[in-house]
């Protein structure tokens, strides 16, 4: 043994035939630092899937808080508000095929020190919608020969959970 990389923790494991399916969800363009998880304000809020084809969409919130422009999430907001009503369902997603009926409209924008943002342009009775949401999507991969297999665990604090 390698005293320079010792062994720091030690698990039994269990190995499940399951009929669930469980996915992993990988980001490559995301830092390790900036999970999508709730400590970082964006823990996924909807998943669908197309088993079919593959097709996966995610749901996950933006957060306005920091790095955003207001008016450009205006004007993708209001776009896509705009999109998905056009026909009955409109589209949703990259797949085009992910539709839910139209979306709720969006409120009022309201700025953080409690003032209206002025929506120069809007008809009576329209509301801007702020684009809050960014959907990811992507493909399931289907198993090659010689491809890693992947396996799963859950722990809670060091505690592997069965």
């Amino acid at each position: 043994m390698d005293s320079s990389d010792p062994v720091i923790a030690s698990y039994d494991v269990y190995l499940t035939d399951s009929e669930i399916s469980r996915y992993v969800l990988q980001y490559l363009d995301r830092l390790p630092d900036y999970p999508y998880d709730d400590r970082h304000g964006q823990k996924p809020t909807s998943f669908r899937l197309k088993p079919k084809t593959g097709l996966v969409e995610v749901d996950v919130p933006i957060n306005t808080r920091m790095n955003y422009d207001v008016n450009k999430g205006l004007k993708y907001g209001d776009a896509l508000k705009k999109s998905r009503s056009s026909q009955e369902g409109g589209a949703f997603g990259m797949a085009g095929g992910f539709s839910g009926g139209s979306l709720a409209s969006g409120n009022k924008v309201k700025m953080e020190a409690g003032g209206d943002v002025e929506m120069g342009g809007m008809g009576n009775g329209d509301s801007a919608s702020l684009l809050r949401v960014q959907t990811l999507g992507g493909r399931i991969k289907i198993p090659e020969e010689g491809d890693p297999v992947y396996m799963l665990a859950a722990f809670r604090g060091s505690e592997l959970l069965r």
